[in-house]
């Protein structure tokens, strides 16, 4: 009886295997689906990205009009998605679980690369999807996990195209989408190719490890050449620069740290350096080990300079990588397992999935989902009608003054909640966070209300549910100084801007 069951166990286990990509991305989508359609509604990275990719979506110019201070690929693909589907949360949504998808694929496939066994990666890559997919979905289509696929994509070259003569020009090419997607990206991907051209064991001579980084960066500055023509051309390169590596100085001063990430950073650290350390003293170093350690020293660039759990997670990816590999280069264990731990795994992978459908259950149950039609750009998002009540009455307030007023201006963070930021685009206030004005820095905004005549603002009050450290507060105090308050709605303090 017991070796029936075996025999079964070890068929059922086969099949798995034999079928492995096909399960294993199913389950991956059910999970990603399940965290990135049922995100609460609220004023942060979901709406402003929606919100950026709506105005060019309308026909607004990026870095002119649309204040963006990343290289801008996500938003174009943004775009696009918009203009074929349609232009609402749905569409937004169904982008975002694109990116998502792809994302966890790739890191799939380099999973593939360094574990033979199959359910140990699986399991490694269902627990990596819970624990970070969440953190992607919160805020939308988003230029960082897309960036990473593009450093994700680089491993694979090197490690799928190691002896293609053609694989320094891919790299090459990875890099320059890894600049155009996030400017950390493009660095990121920039070192890792230099780390690990000069360290890999692949070539010895000195003349032609520096031939092959001239072959990749000379791909990279032509793709990227070729679209700084095109800004040139569109006279648009002088706010390309401004917004994207002018401004940066300014963004930097939004330093925050919190200590449980920092101290979890530090440990995980500690452990991946102690990790490379065993596997070069016992001569167990690869040009793997040294590709994957290169990618994960690297990613901390994306910490800086913000430092909490979501800025984490794409150097946490790394790292899992690193940490895998080197264990299983250590210990030599993972592709010798028995039916019976090969069984349990199993079991591991379907308790994940069983999670994961419990989780998808209880967000639909608790999520009250406005019901709008697919025309409505709240279509598929998880705004509540009081919600929308609210948006209306801001909405209708705007709406009664435009006759009395030359100009009305929402200066706040909830700003892309309303028709009249898409109609009349205010740029610089539509999304107000400190680092997103440029060269000149929160100047630009007091520079343009000294400019100003005939306005009405509303200005985010300081108690507002979703006031983040990144607000402009001394932009605040010089209007609420310098200026009469005439009306208060919501949120908002309303001002009269009169200068001449």
């Amino acid at each position: 009886m017991k070796k029936k069951i075996a025999i079964k166990l070890e068929k059922i286990s086969d099949f798995y295997d034999e079928h492995e990509s096909i399960f294993v991305i199913a389950l991956m989508t059910i999970t990603l689906i399940s965290m990135t359609f049922n995100y609460l509604f609220k004023p942060y990275d979901l709406i402003w990205n929606f919100g950026n990719m709506y105005k060019m979506f309308l026909g607004y110019k990026v870095y002119e009009e649309v204040a963006i201070i990343i290289t801008p690929i996500c938003f174009y693909i943004g775009k696009i998605f918009f203009k074929v589907l349609g232009a609402n949360y749905f569409v937004y949504n169904l982008y975002n679980l694109l990116i998502e998808v792809s994302l966890f694929s790739c890191y799939y496939f380099v999973l593939k690369k360094i574990i033979k066994n199959v359910k140990i990666r699986d399991l490694i890559l269902l627990i990596i999807t819970l624990s970070l997919g969440s953190s992607f979905g919160i805020n939308g289509p988003n230029y960082i996990p897309l960036s990473a696929i593009f450093v994700l994509l680089i491993v694979l070259t090197n490690m799928y195209m190691k002896n293609n003569k053609w694989r320094r020009v891919v790299n090459g090419f990875l890099a320059a989408l890894a600049v155009l997607s996030y400017q950390k990206a493009g660095a990121m991907a920039v070192l890792t190719i230099i780390i690990y051209e000069v360290f890999n064991k692949e070539v010895s001579k000195k003349s032609t490890k520096f031939l092959n980084l001239c072959i990749s960066g000379s791909a990279m500055i032509a793709c990227v050449g070729a679209y700084i023509i095109y800004l040139l051309l569109n006279h648009n390169l002088y706010n390309f620069l401004d917004m994207t590596v002018l401004g940066i100085g300014d963004f930097s001063s939004n330093y925050n740290l919190e200590w449980s990430s920092l101290l979890r950073i530090i440990l995980i650290g500690l452990i991946t350096i102690a990790i490379f350390v065993i596997l070069t003293k016992y001569k167990k170093t690869s040009d793997y080990s040294i590709l994957l350690f290169a990618s994960t020293l690297t990613s901390i660039i994306y910490l800086y300079p913000i430092m909490n759990e979501y800025h984490s997670c794409i150097w946490i990816m790394f790292v899992v990588l690193f940490i895998t590999y080197g264990i299983n280069m250590i210990f030599d264990e993972f592709d010798s397992l028995t039916i019976k731990q090969n069984v349990l795994l199993l079991l591991g992978i379907l308790i994940l999935f069983l999670f994961t459908i419990i989780i998808w259950i209880l967000k639909i149950k608790l999520y009250q989902f406005a019901k709008k039609d697919y025309g409505d750009i709240y279509f598929g998002s998880t705004i509540t009608e009081e919600e929308i009540q609210k948006i209306e009455e801001v909405n209708q307030y705007i709406d009664n003054n435009k006759e009395k007023y030359d100009n009305v201006i929402i200066f706040s963070s909830y700003a892309m909640l309303y028709k009249h930021t898409f109609e009349e685009n205010n740029k610089f206030f539509d999304l107000p966070n400190r680092g997103n004005f440029g060269r000149e820095g929160d100047q630009r905004l007091i520079d343009s209300i000294n400019q100003m005549d005939n306005t009405l603002m509303l200005v985010q009050d300081e108690e507002s549910e979703y006031e983040i450290y990144q607000f402009p507060e001394n932009v605040r105090k010089y209007i609420e100084e310098k200026y009469e308050k005439i009306d208060k709605l919501q949120n908002y303090d309303i001002y009269e801007i009169k200068n001449k």
